[in-house]
Parts: structure tokens; sequence; C-alpha cells
């Protein structure tokens, strides 16, 4: 429903989904899941889409990882979560130079 929400607009609504979703995988004991990195891997995109780059950038990370953990090696899934990674992990460092360059 996260990602319904989500793609509807209703941003506040597709992140309580997505907290709700991690908190029954917690508490059935699944948070090493497949689905869990899925999970983290839209929360990366909930906060890209509100401009919150480091926060993005962690949560593409989380997905990556337990998407290695968890996955075949060979799974597409594990490729799309580890360029997506590298891809947005290099757009802010490029982003914090800039600013740093345009404080000088």
């Amino acid at each position: 429903m996260g990602r319904v929400h989500m793609l509807q607009g209703k941003m506040n609504k597709s992140m309580e989904f997505y907290m709700l979703a991690l908190e029954f995988f917690h508490r059935i004991n699944l948070i090493k899941a497949p689905v869990v990195a899925q999970i983290y891997f839209y929360m990366g995109e909930w906060y890209e889409q509100m401009h919150q780059m480091h926060q993005a950038v962690e949560y593409y990370e989380r997905a990556a990882e337990l998407g290695m953990a968890t996955l075949r090696p060979d799974h597409p899934t594990i490729k799309h979560y580890t360029n997506t990674f590298a891809r947005k992990k290099t757009e802010l460092l490029s982003m914090e130079s800039s600013e740093e360059v345009s404080r000088l």
C-alpha cells in the first residue's frame, strides 16, 4: 500500500505504510527478508522525492546490502539496488562538492 500511496502523491500516507510494514516484519522476525530490502528501496525513493538525499542514499544502501544477503548473487534485483545506490551516492557527493565550491 505504501507504493500505491506514493504513486498517487500521498507521500505522508505512503511512509506510514512503509513503517507499518517494517514493524510487521520485525514482529514476525523476518527483518532479513528480500521483501524488507524492497521496502528499504521504496523508502529510498520516498526520501529522494522529498529531496532528502542523505536519507535516500542510506535506504538505497540498506536495500542493496540486504538484497545481497538474501537473494542469489545473479538476481537482477541486486544489480538494480546496487546500481541505484552507487548512482545516487555519486550524485550526492557531486552535490556536496558543488555546494562546497559555491561557498568559497
